[in-house]
């Protein structure tokens, strides 16, 4: 049986599925009807689903409400097709108005992050192509703008879309729309006579020849018990990802161990669905054994049958676990972009020195020139001249203001190097918690070695000549200056 967490339980082990998760490279996702109830969208077989209003609205002509999407039931009589229709028609109406939740939008960031190897949806809602993924229709025509081709295909519909309309004589399709479209077709419901059925018996019967029967438009969604009508493309797709997800893994570089880059998620389905029963089962067992499977959902779904080929249930919300899952990414993202502009401030120089002869920060990114160290006589002393003990200022020999002025900035600058070797050795410890190597993080503590030697050496010189005038300062004398 399936390892199995509450979402609600804040235990290490399901931390440590979510950050294993979370750092994955190549994702297969599985979606079911439970990630668009939170968009307005019921499910089919929950307490509140479509089943249960179909039954308690029509339970003198149906005994269950899934009947009404079987398809050996649902055609036998002309009421329950036309309760069929109306049925289609509402659920129409809710999908357009219906917007992509926060799992939609999960499945998104996967493809932007170059993630995302598939996605296959049991759903008929279409969200998936209003959250921005490239879906693969059918019955779309290749000079359609809107034509994606499989192999770029990031989202599979398995049991077709609300978006079209079929004729069940001719299978000539149509967009499903109450409003006209803005290229001149005519809005279409389910029900509807099929126009080009109807065209063909009017040139018959212009000719003088028997009507033909016009074909009803239904919407291209498969129902129970009927074949699919694109089962081999679908499985096409399904073998081709199914070994794109066996291939060979790449290698971790610290252990030489293949790393576990491979997740399928399960989100939102009970998988009574016996095509989607399949497709996990074919999708986890061509799969490496590195390769984690998780099923999210609300309720329990996973038994002993399952062992083997679900590694993990986590029962709770998929919106929370998503949420959870896109927090590590969003922190991680942070932390490398705080390193990387540490690690160019430090490249490039000092950020917030000031500038010679100014009160104002420097830009950022620009390095202050080191002031040039001050020459001092090597032989023989230094000689003051005060006239009284109370009254003129001390001139010290071979010192201008100037000279001062830039004994100052030395200093200054010696108190900005401490300070800015201290940022790097913090800079250096975060960048090893952040996941760096310790030869990295090393490298920032001694790039600025040099410059800091070179400095330290000046402060050094400037110290000596300011202790050797304090020395001469201490015996008072009238002599002349010396020249």
């Amino acid at each position: 049986m399936p390892e199995t967490h509450r979402l609600c339980d804040k235990s290490a082990e399901l931390s440590s599925l979510i950050k294993r998760v979370a750092a994955a490279r190549r994702f297969v996702v599985i979606t079911g009807a439970g990630i668009s109830v939170n968009c307005g969208i019921p499910d089919f077989r929950s307490s509140q689903g479509i089943f249960q209003q179909i039954q308690k609205a029509h339970g003198d002509l149906i005994s269950s409400g899934r009947d009404l999407f079987d398809a050996s039931v649902v055609f036998r009589s002309s009421e329950t097709a036309n309760i069929f229709y109306h049925w289609m028609t509402h659920l129409r109406h809710q999908c357009a108005k219906a917007q992509p939740g926060a799992t939609h939008q999960f499945i998104r960031t996967l493809a932007d992050r170059g993630l995302l190897l598939r996605s296959y949806t049991q759903n008929i809602d279409g969200l998936e192509r209003k959250a921005g993924l490239n879906v693969w229709d059918p019955y779309m025509k290749k000079g359609n703008d809107e034509y994606v081709p499989w192999q770029a295909a990031q989202s599979i519909p398995l049991h077709g879309s609300m978006d079209h309309l079929v004729c069940q004589l001719c299978s000539s399709s149509y967009a499903f729309s109450e409003c006209p479209a803005e290229d001149g077709d005519a809005a279409r419901s389910a029900g509807d006579a099929c126009p080009d059925c109807f065209e063909r018996s009017e040139t018959r019967r212009a000719l003088g020849r028997r009507q033909l029967p016009a074909g009803k438009l239904r919407p291209t969604v498969v129902l129970y018990e009927e074949p699919h009508p694109h089962c081999e493309d679908i499985g096409r797709i399904i073998s081709h990802d199914a070994r794109t997800l066996g291939s060979r893994q790449p290698r971790s570089e610290s252990t030489g161990r293949v790393a576990p880059t491979n997740v399928v998620l399960i989100f939102g389905t009970t998988l009574k669905v016996p095509g989607c029963r399949q497709l996990v089962k074919q999708m986890a067992m061509a799969a490496p054994a590195s390769t984690v499977t998780v099923l999210v959902n609300n309720e329990p779904v996973c038994g002993k049958s399952w062992d083997g080929i679900i590694d993990y249930q986590v029962i709770g919300n998929v919106e929370d676990w998503c949420a959870r899952v896109e927090r590590i990414w969003n922190a991680q993202t942070k932390i490398t972009r705080w390193a990387k502009t540490r690690k160019h401030t430090v490249d490039d120089g000092f950020e917030g020195s000031v500038k010679k002869g100014s009160s104002e920060p420097a830009p950022a990114g620009k390095r202050r020139k080191p002031a040039a160290p001050v020459d001092v006589p090597a032989e023989g002393p230094i000689e003051v001249l005060v006239e009284t003990a109370a009254e003129a200022p001390v001139a010290v020999a071979n010192t201008t203001p100037k000279e001062e002025k830039s004994n100052d900035d030395q200093m200054d600058s010696f108190i900005d190097i401490i300070t800015v070797e201290d940022d790097i050795k913090s800079m250096a410890k975060s960048v090893q918690r952040a996941g760096k190597s310790t030869k990295a993080a090393s490298r920032l503590c001694d790039e600025p070695l040099a410059r800091r030697s070179m400095r330290i050496a000046q402060k050094q010189s400037l110290e000596d000549t300011n202790n050797s005038a304090s020395s001469q300062n201490t015996s008072i004398t009238t002599a002349p200056i010396c020249t």
